[in-house]
């Protein structure tokens, strides 16, 4: 089937990493004469995609795993397809997989998905959801894109008959590539490229004080942008005597910026983009500095994505230093090689859209996926908050499984994942019971102490009251000495 038009499903669209990856997928698309659609579940910032006029972008519904917004996506889908066809789907977002299976497999369009993370396999599902990714869903996607080969171990956990290939980060390789060359002055021009928000907020922060304690010097600059940028500035700048550091913002296209830096901070594809300018590139994964990318450790930067998961941090900023400086152009030159084959977005997109125009749509549960739409819209209509959670659409879906011999297989499993949610009901309802049993325990205690406190605080009330008695009889008392003293005296 040859694809001339690709639909791509996505998260809510910002900036950072999976957005970079696919402003780079619908470049090489469209240059390739493609049509291209981009469907966000949530906002989406055009400007990253200014400028390509082959490009539509419809923004859809947040959670599209809640009842009423998986059939507002749903059929806001349907529509898209009904105006203009398309031949692939290509998902980014791994929380709208069943929507994504549903929807492939009622319109018979071959489904591609990128799992962007290995966060994809490690999150905790419920049972059901677990039976509808590990049976379903797995063999509904036509084919898996992995960034690494730590992808590739992990996931099993949830998508054991998947088909998948690792597919590296690819980057938009500079043409003609620049001339490695290393700097001897010790005041460079060092450039940090991340999110600000707060899960990277300890890489960026650790960067700038190892890159200031190493190279004083030097001037430092960060691109990029998020909710933690403020208190960035607020921690970094007022040490920041003589303003060498600048925060630049967000910014849509770094090659003027890569061009006029010696030293590459980040990780993922900026250490990439970093190497295939010839810079020194340092690896600073979420928990802070790695180290140097040299042509001895790439392949052990490369397994994790070049993310810094399960490297040893660097703690021995001399060796650092001493390792930036042992870089030779020829290394540089060696690692901006190795990039330029293994990461060219041009050659990887152009090998995925030779092997997409043979796949073929898997439409076997078809008839699943019917069944499994009136199903949440009885969910809807119960007010259930999640299709995964509703008891509603596990008896309709256990109902058609029954009485369906096609999906006979699929009985024993199902009963599987409903035992294990009864299961995981039982021991939430035996906590809550705990949890009331024990603040039940802490109110009688309270209860008690307050009662003693009461009591003691009626003992010395009526104490109180008993010497005010006395205190009101002893005045009377001298109040009737004191009118006889006086009949006394007038009368005698």
């Amino acid at each position: 089937m040859k694809v001339n038009r690709a639909l791509l499903l996505c998260p809510s669209i910002r900036q950072g990493g999976m957005e970079t990856y696919v402003r780079t997928e619908v470049n090489e698309l469209t240059k390739q004469g493609y049509r291209v659609c981009i469907y966000s579940f949530g906002e989406c910032n055009k400007e990253i995609f200014a400028g390509n006029q082959k490009l539509n972008i419809v923004e859809g519904f947040t959670n599209p795993n809640s009842p009423d917004s998986f059939l507002l996506n749903f059929s806001k889908l349907k529509e898209l397809f009904a105006k203009e066809p398309y031949q692939l789907i290509h998902a980014h977002d791994h929380h709208s997989l069943l929507l994504s299976s549903c929807l492939a497999s009622i319109l018979e369009v071959p489904l591609l998905v990128t799992f962007h993370s290995t966060f994809s396999f490690l999150e905790k599902k419920d049972p059901f959801e677990l039976f509808l990714h590990q049976l379903i869903i797995s063999k509904v996607i036509n084919k898996a894109l992995l960034l690494s080969e730590e992808m590739e171990k992990k996931i099993f956990l949830q998508y054991s008959q998947i088909d998948k290939t690792i597919f590296r980060n690819p980057i938009c390789v500079p043409d003609p590539l620049p001339v490695p060359h290393t700097f001897a002055s010790e005041q460079k021009k060092i450039l940090i490229v991340s999110r600000l928000d707060k899960d990277k907020k300890k890489s960026v922060e650790t960067a700038l004080q190892v890159m200031r304690e190493i190279f004083p010097k030097s001037f430092i600059y960060v691109a990029g942008e998020g909710m933690a940028r403020q208190e960035l500035e607020k921690s970094i700048l007022p040490e920041d005597d003589n303003c060498r550091i600048s925060f630049l913002g967000y910014k849509n296209d770094l090659k003027e910026l890569y061009g006029l830096t010696d030293i590459v901070v980040g990780m993922g594809r900026v250490i990439l983009e970093g190497l295939s300018y010839g810079k020194i590139s340092i690896l600073s994964g979420y928990e802070g500095v790695v180290g140097v990318v040299t042509p001895q450790n790439y392949d052990s930067f490369k397994s994790s994505n070049f993310s810094g998961r399960g490297l040893i941090l660097c703690e021995d900023l001399q060796q650092l230093r001493r390792d930036i400086h042992a870089l030779t152009s020829a290394d540089l030159a060696h690692l901006q090689s190795l990039v330029s084959q293994e990461f060219n977005a041009r050659t990887s997109w152009t090998n995925i859209i030779r092997e997409t125009s043979y796949i073929k749509e898997k439409n076997i549960f078809k008839d699943f996926f019917s069944i499994l739409l009136i199903a949440i819209e009885e969910a809807k209509k119960n007010n259930d908050e999640s299709v995964f959670s509703s008891t509603v659409t596990r008896d309709i879906i256990a109902n058609f499984l029954f009485s369906n011999p096609k999906y006979k297989d699929l009985i024993q499993p199902f009963i599987y994942y409903e035992n294990k949610s009864k299961e995981q009901l039982i021991k939430r309802l035996e906590e809550i019971q705990g949890y009331l049993k024990r603040d039940l325990n802490t109110q009688e205690q309270l209860s008690k102490k307050l009662i003693e406190e009461l009591a003691d605080k009626k003992g010395i009330i009526d104490s109180q009251q008993e010497k005010l008695r006395d205190k009101e009889r002893t005045i009377k008392r001298l109040q009737e000495q004191t009118t006889f003293s006086r009949f006394f005296k007038k009368h005698f």
